[in-house]
């Protein structure tokens, strides 16, 4: 998937409310949710019960629909009676990601044309986006739980008969009494401001009252429709049209339920084994099937099939608990063993460097900078001045601040990396620097490149300048101002070992010249922090 905080295109505008999804996939996670259900929950949980949500399992099922909106969308199409082109694309972007996602399969390829290399036509591309045919957004559905919304009507309704008869008095005024019109005006606000506002998400739901016929695009073109087709799986799983299911929710279709329980079923070959892929892959740093969104001919073959359906099956007999998953392959004598590499052998090896995020947050964890953030709207951290002058969107202070750049007080910025802003036209140097992937588009697998900037950004930074400085500080809180005991601590924090006799030597050494400081970029720059084997 592709989440992010902002629209994309040329507006990128900001989206207020899509951190709900954000919070919603870490708290099922941290829950332990069946995957299964995850799956359910995110291709149709408006479809799971009927009305507002009444616990707040229901509450997450109506925020996991965020997932239909993850990727870019063009506000601007309207300006340019462009609304069928930005359908077409959303509609190609659910469908693709999902098969992506969920199957391992490339309906992307066709989009235009027949698969070049699977049995999938174009009219699969099109039988599996049909599924999606009568979703809308429903960013003004109120996400609050039933109680509280019934609760919230009748607060802001006592306020209204409060406010009514003083609007009356306001009105009766002429424009002469300028001091008693203030003064209703001023009560009148007052009364305004105890107002209570429903919670908002980024939702999809289903207009079943209006469901527009699938077609089949020529060379995929929105002005170039050809015959209408139903919804259905890949004909090479099963050609005939989709069974409907019945939706608990009344004004829905069934249709993405119906995709749901095929992708979530025990029975499906590819969403257990793509997902086990995944998990393998975040575990070990590289997958069995080195192409995970493609399991089709022209990706890679497994390289230990056996392996791979295995941990698949004891998946699914473990209720597709993903702690299950997890606990299996880290409790494996493959997992535990240490590498070790002969001189011989030594540029054979393929070191693992910390992602982009991982490599902040250690950053900020070594340094006990980090806060403990774990939910809620995301933070702007500060950008560059080079930065921020190439965008003048950012220097303009608009009311809705949807384009705009709005930098978080300065300690709120040292969260987690997972809780910051996530624009898509623009992401912090440091991250960028370090491979961050574009996230207008899924990434199954991220690119590892090694450049200058990386080594110029570790040492010189705002944050790795800042991060060694208060390093400094941890230390010398924590063991005083004795040379060696300084160098013993700075190496079990950022190393996770004891300096050899040499080391030691050498930054006690150092610490004479230059400041304690000085000596935590140094380590905090090392290949062994930056590595992770």
């Amino acid at each position: 998937m592709s989440y992010s905080d902002s629209n994309g295109f040329d507006w990128d505008e900001f989206r207020p409310q899509a951190w709900h999804f954000r919070d919603y996939v870490v708290r099922s996670f941290n829950a332990n949710k069946p995957f299964d259900q995850f799956i359910r929950e995110q291709l149709a949980g408006d479809e799971l019960f009927d009305g507002p949500p009444s616990t707040p399992a229901e509450q997450d099922s109506l925020i996991a629909t965020g997932y239909l909106r993850l990727g870019p969308h063009d506000n601007a199409a309207a300006l340019f009676d462009e609304q069928d082109r930005s359908r077409a694309e959303l509609l190609a972007d659910v469908t693709e990601t999902t098969a992506g996602a969920f199957l391992g399969l490339t309906l992307s390829c066709c989009r235009c044309h027949d698969h070049k290399y699977d049995p999938l036509s174009q009219a699969d591309h099109y039988r599996f986006r049909a599924f999606s045919a009568a979703t809308q957004f429903a960013d003004n559905l109120p996400l609050d739980l039933a109680a509280e919304q019934t609760a919230i009507n009748e607060h802001n309704e006592r306020l209204e008969e409060q406010a009514k008869p003083l609007r009356e008095k306001l009105g009766a005024l002429p424009e002469t009494e300028k001091a008693g019109r203030e003064q209703l005006q001023q009560q009148i606000q007052v009364i305004e401001h105890e107002r209570r506002s429903f919670m908002h998400g980024l939702l999809m739901k289903d207009n079943a009252a209006d469901v527009a016929a699938t077609r089949l695009l020529f060379q995929g073109d929105h002005k170039s429709p050809r015959d209408a087709v139903e919804a259905g799986f890949p004909s090479a799983f099963d050609p005939q049209p989709a069974t409907i299911a019945k939706s608990k929710n009344g004004s829905t279709t069934g249709r993405r339920l119906t995709l749901a329980a095929w992708i979530a079923s025990p029975e499906n070959p590819l969403t257990a084994r793509v997902f086990a892929n995944r998990v393998w892959h975040g575990l070990m740093g590289r997958p069995l099937v080195a192409t995970p969104n493609d399991f089709g001919l022209a990706g890679a073959r497994p390289e230990d099939a056996a392996l791979l359906d295995w941990l698949a099956s004891e998946f699914v007999q473990q209720g597709w608990s993903v702690k299950q998953l997890v606990r299996l392959i880290v409790t494996s004598a493959a997992y535990r063993q240490a590498p070790t590499f002969a001189a011989e052998h030594f540029a054979l090896r393929s070191p693992r460097r910390l992602s982009a995020e991982q490599l902040r947050d250690s950053l900020l964890q070594v340094s006990g900078l980090v806060t403990a953030k774990a939910d809620g709207p995301p933070i702007w951290p500060d950008l560059p001045p080079e930065v921020l002058g190439s965008n003048p969107a950012f220097l303009d202070d608009n009311a809705e601040k949807t384009k705009g750049w709005y930098p978080s007080p300065k300690p709120d910025q040292y969260c987690r990396s997972l809780f910051l802003v996530q624009k898509r036209n623009t992401r912090a140097p440091l991250l960028e620097t370090f491979d961050l992937p574009d996230n207008s588009t899924p990434c199954a697998r991220r690119e590892v490149s090694t450049v200058a900037p990386q080594a110029l950004m570790l040492l010189n930074s705002a944050l790795a300048v800042e991060a060694a400085c208060a390093f400094a500080e941890r230390i010398e809180l924590d063991v005083g101002e004795e040379p060696a005991r300084q160098v013993q601590c700075a190496f079990e924090l950022a190393l996770q070992r004891l300096p050899v006799e040499s080391e030691s030597v050498a930054c006690e050494q150092l610490l004479t010249k230059l400041s304690l400081a000085e000596l935590c970029r140094v380590l905090l720059n090392l290949n062994e922090f930056v590595y992770l084997d």
